[in-house]
């Protein structure tokens, strides 16, 4: 911590050095300052120039926007310019010493602007900016996804593979560049939604149509989010933008069908959501309704034959309301309540079959954040709350099961940054978080957790070069009330040049940590298994470099070439400690590295697009005096082969999806696997202004060409089905 402090005095007194002499040595100077914005969402945008025309004065915008200037008494211009969005000029009569403000509203513009990333740093930034392995769907790149579901959607991300029990009804989880699925920090609103009972989150519980934005970070990140990031972190970031008219609502119905017998919808969802300002206060809510039979065809692994998977129906209500309010020019405060609901049949496996069993899930979130801006400072205060409550019943198994497991959390978390100079970002927090569950099958546990965190970013020019450099050191601390403390320091670093052709060569350090959930530690000992409380955190060491080369001009071209590799010691195993019993220990150790591969094309104005990328990884198990070191872990991946594009010729928009996984093993010996498989989606949409309303007719593929196929052992994935979509706007 002492260091990255050290560092940021260092920084800027370097940078002070060579500051213009405008901006300190002239006494009868006034602080101008203000707020750029969005026109159309009102969102900040970072990273703005703003200049004083006929000066060599300037500034950028802070993660809210903010800028802030030193400028004598006189009339003045100030230019804000800002790639993505026209160019804005105002003039500003300075007569007084006192802080004078003015706000900038940008129009977005044709040229195509890298998207604003939270997750990567905790802070708004241009994605294009930031020195860790992104990828971020929002805007026409977000509305072009496939699926109705946050595992659906995120299928088409790169270097990521989406593992799923099968169906609507099947639990959907995440794995980044070959780490499991409990080593991914999935976020809901800057919430997170890994819970100290079990690591891993099923995205299938969240809908898609709530989305504005998806931000992917790929790499160890608990420098910035603590436990759980091993592999990296996704931020699913609810609505939150408003039309400039000042209020959006948008009703939407779909039907879809498996084509079993005859084409009857086997699957009808219903959603509503809505945008509005009054004065200084906006709203944002969203209904979500989904129900469906969840009956499918699939190929029985042993006769071949045409079965269909039963006791797989889904319905779920979900909800969200979000506000923000102005309260000032400099305060503002915000609030998030999300509210899901689903119950599930419960099939099982083919193996073990379970065709009485279900689950239900009941989770509430809620976040508020109180936000001021005060010339270089802007501080920042979360307190959250968030309830689960999830059910398991199982009337016909061997032995009847009963489950009932309640999670609590809460807690809060200060923040706060500060910008000295305008290309030095200094940030930093803390955070207490209080984790209780209460379980008919584990009992009652209660997980203190307190944390300190900073990060700074240093982006500087060498004079004639042309190159530009950021530095972005981090560290964070943990302290839990019932395992060991843990450090995790980051390092990241970027070089760069150019305009039309730009090239960037990006790389990062860090170490994260997972910490061992209550099902590790205190499973009660039922004959068969029993939890171990002596287990310490998994720790995992990532690196990686990137190359990167763009070239704007008459269309956007994007290339991108990366190396990785990820160690993790004390991997949690369960374990035959005696014989036909297994508790967890820290026995296991991995060694994952692989190359990804990316290249992309849009057109001018975006009417045409072609995205190709290649992922191949290698995830081995290197546990020591294993029988098994040397293989590749289980469900794990070799290669990812995807290809979007997409076409608009209005009124229609064309998009399609291929993704291709190699085989899988299935078990640790690397006997068994499953086979390589395939897939096409697609989706059509049909857009028609009308007055005040625009209608859109949309039909959605998966799985076009049918391909039967295992995600999981015993596990069978559906075949083909088609979903109607329906959607008013106004």
């Amino acid at each position: 911590m002492k260091t990255i402090f050290s560092l940021a005095l260092f920084f800027i007194y370097i940078s002070h050095v060579s500051a213009d002499p405008h901006e300190t040595g002239n006494a009868r100077t006034a602080t101008l300052w203000g707020i750029v914005t969005n026109l159309h969402s009102g969102q900040p945008i970072p990273d703005a120039n703003v200049s004083i025309q006929g000066t060599d004065l300037g500034t950028a915008t802070s993660e809210g926007g903010y800028f802030h200037l030193r400028i004598a008494p006189g009339i003045w211009d100030v230019n804000v310019t800002v790639i993505g969005f026209h160019s804005q000029k105002k003039q500003i009569y300075v007569d007084t010493l006192d802080s004078r403000q003015i706000d900038f509203q940008m129009e977005p513009g044709p040229i195509r602007m890298a998207p604003v990333i939270v997750t990567a740093t905790q802070t708004h930034r241009l994605q294009d900016r930031v020195t860790v392995e992104s990828q971020v769907f929002s805007g026409t790149n977000r509305k072009r996804l496939i699926g109705s579901t946050g595992g659906e959607i995120l299928s088409e991300a790169e270097a990521l593979d989406i593992k799923t029990y099968g169906g609507w009804a099947g639990i959907q989880t995440t794995s980044i560049r070959g780490t499991n699925d409990g080593h991914t920090l999935i976020l809901l609103d800057g919430m997170r939604l890994n819970n100290s009972q079990k690591a891993s989150v099923d995205l299938g519980i969240l809908p898609a149509s709530f989305f504005e934005r998806i931000e992917i970070v790929r790499g160890g990140h608990s420098a910035f989010y603590g436990s759980d990031a091993i592999g990296g972190a996704i931020h699913f970031v609810s609505h939150e933008s408003i039309p400039q008219k000042g209020y959006q609502y948008c009703l939407r119905s779909t039907g879809g069908t498996f084509f079993i017998k005859d084409p009857v919808l086997s699957t009808q969802g219903l959603d509503f959501s809505g945008s509005h300002r009054i004065g200084p206060l906006r709203l944002f809510f969203g209904y979500n309704h989904m129900n469906s039979d969840g009956a499918f065809l699939y190929a029985d692994p042993v006769s071949g034959a045409d079965s269909i998977r039963s006791n797989n129906d889904y319905k779920a209500d979900n909800y969200f309301i979000k506000t923000v309010w102005n309260l000032t020019s400099r305060m503002r405060l915000k609030t998030t309540h999300h509210r899901l609901h689903s119950r599930r049949g419960s099939p099982g496996s083919l193996v073990y079959p379970s065709p009485l069993a279900f689950q239900s899930d009941d989770l509430s979130l809620t976040d508020l954040e109180w936000s001021y801006h005060f010339n270089q400072f802007q501080f920042k205060m979360n307190a959250f709350t968030q309830n689960g409550v999830q059910k398991y019943t199982n009337p016909g198994g061997w032995i009847p099961i009963d489950s009932r497991h309640e999670n609590r959390m809460q807690g809060f978390r200060p923040q706060i940054l500060w910008t000295p100079l305008k290309n030095i970002h200094v940030f930093a927090g803390g955070e207490y978080r209080d984790d209780r569950l209460e379980s008919t099958d584990l009992g009652e546990h209660d997980r203190l957790i307190t944390s300190l965190f900073s990060h700074l970013e240093w982006r500087h020019s060498f004079l004639l070069s042309g190159l530009i450099m950021t530095w972005s050191p981090a560290v964070r601390w943990d302290r839990y009330n019932d395992i060991s403390s843990q450090a995790c320091p980051k390092l990241g670093w970027m070089i760069e040049s150019g305009s039309m052709l730009r090239w960037k060569i990006r790389a990062s350090w860090s170490r994260s940590f997972r910490a061992p959930s209550f099902n590790d530690l205190y499973w009660p000992d039922d004959g068969f298994a029993y939890g171990n409380p002596d287990l310490q955190p998994e720790t995992g060491t990532h690196s990686d470099v990137a190359l990167i080369l763009e070239y704007n001009h008459s269309g956007y071209f994007r290339f991108n070439t990366s190396f990785f590799s990820n160690s993790i010691e004390d991997l949690i195993l369960w374990s035959e400690v005696e014989p036909w019993i297994y508790s967890p220990l820290n026995i296991g150790r991995a060694s994952i590295s692989g190359r990804e591969i990316s290249l992309s094309y849009h057109s001018p104005k975006d009417r045409a697009y072609a995205e190709l990328s290649h992922a191949n990884m290698k995830a081995l198990d290197q546990t020591f005096e294993s029988e098994n070191k040397g293989n590749r872990l289980i469900y794990r991946p070799d290669q990812k082969w995807q290809l979007r594009a997409g076409l608009t010729v209005q009124p229609f928009d064309l998009n399609v999806h291929y993704l291709w996984l190699s085989k899988r093993y299935a078990n640790a010996e690397n006997s068994e696997s499953l086979s390589s498989y395939g897939i096409w989606n697609a989706r059509l949409d049909c857009t028609f202004p009308l007055n005040t309303l625009v209608m859109k007719f949309g039909v959605q593929g998966l799985n076009l060409t049918d391909q039967r196929y295992y995600g999981l052992k015993g596990y069978p994935s559906p075949g083909r089905e088609i979903r109607l979509i329906f959607e008013v706007t106004y």
